[in-house]
């Protein structure tokens, strides 16, 4: 298997099942606007915002592995605002798909060496990757919570 393979593969597994639990794709396929939007944790994101916060993540990978220069954490609102319709929060959990597929297209035709740092950052191309996928199963994580706190 090659490295583009395996990180493609962990990347898969981040998103629609491993053995860290239900998947991303299973807790929000069939789940409706009301429990989209609930807060049943004061002072907590709802599960869209956690949906569009995983995605701005996911596009900002693929921009990077790209050539777009890597952000500054904390210079970013990566919280982007979560819609209020039906038809938004359907086209919000598409988003995720289509996010998914276009990062997996910019891991295959990726050219650089993947050990390489990122521009002046001091990480590679292949942690930020994988620490793409640690984010993706930490925020899972905060929706399987805000599921089944939703009386």
């Amino acid at each position: 298997m090659t490295a583009k393979e395996r990180m493609v593969n962990r990347f898969d597994e981040s998103m629609s099942g491993g053995w860290h639990g239900p998947s991303l794709y299973k807790l929000v396929e069939n789940l409706g606007i009301e429990e989209a939007v609930d807060k049943p944790l004061p002072h907590r994101h709802t599960i869209w915002e956690i949906l569009n916060h995983i995605v701005f993540w996911i596009d900002m990978v693929g921009q990077v592995l790209r050539g777009r220069e890597h952000p500054k954490i904390g210079e970013l609102d990566d919280w982007p605002p979560m819609g209020s319709t039906e038809r938004e929060w359907t086209e919000a959990v598409a988003a995720l798909k289509a996010s998914h597929d276009d990062l997996k297209e910019a891991i295959f035709g990726f050219e650089k060496n993947f050990s390489e740092n990122i521009h002046s950052e001091e990480f590679t191309y292949e942690w930020m990757i994988y620490g793409l996928c640690n984010h993706n199963i930490y925020h899972t994580g905060q929706i399987i919570l805000l599921r089944i706190s939703n009386p």
